[in-house]
């Protein structure tokens, strides 16, 4: 299917509003709005529009903010079964391949520092990863937890450097 300009306005439409009703996109675009139904289901059935969706005020569902993991794998590892065991954790509402320096990225809302220690935790104990930073968002910019920023099964923040032969380790 190729995409015309009615189809990119209508679908601009509904990234501005995902409620509008397609009367009133029908009104703004000057057709009609059995047009306008027509067409968002042939985008629905040709792939172009996947789903739609909500989106949630987080702190109004009772959790404080978002956490989000920059996750590496360890070498080998199977990058599916990790998304897909990441996918289905209490909390997590985004799971994401990436590229570049980190493997995945997971988006989790918490509700209180228990909340937040658990969702730690619970990556923290998934075999696959090597290492992962955190960050916190805010409504002001992204806050960063230096207790968490750094977690590996061969290194732990927590105990003091060692030195090995040759080598200094700061």
């Amino acid at each position: 299917m190729i995409v015309d300009k009615l189809d990119k306005q209508i679908i601009n439409c509904l990234l501005k509003d995902g409620q509008m009703p397609f009367s009133r996109i029908a009104n703004q675009l000057d057709t009609s709005t059995d047009t306008v139904i027509r067409r968002y289901n042939s985008l629905k059935e040709t792939g172009v529009i996947q789903k739609a969706s909500i989106v949630l005020d987080i702190k109004k569902c009772g959790f404080e903010e978002t956490i989000l993991f920059l996750i590496k794998l360890c070498p080998n590892a199977d990058a599916n079964k990790t998304f897909e065991v990441t996918s289905h954790m209490t909390n997590v509402i985004v799971v994401s391949h990436t590229m570049g320096d980190y493997d995945m990225l997971v988006q989790a809302i918490y509700s209180g520092i228990e909340d937040f220690n658990a969702i730690i935790d619970a990556v923290s104990n998934i075999s696959e990863i090597e290492y992962f930073d955190v960050c916190v968002s805010q409504r002001s910019g992204v806050r960063y937890f230096p207790a968490y920023a750094y977690y590996s099964k061969a290194y732990d923040p927590w105990v003091a450097p060692q030195k090995k032969a040759g080598t200094d380790i700061k």
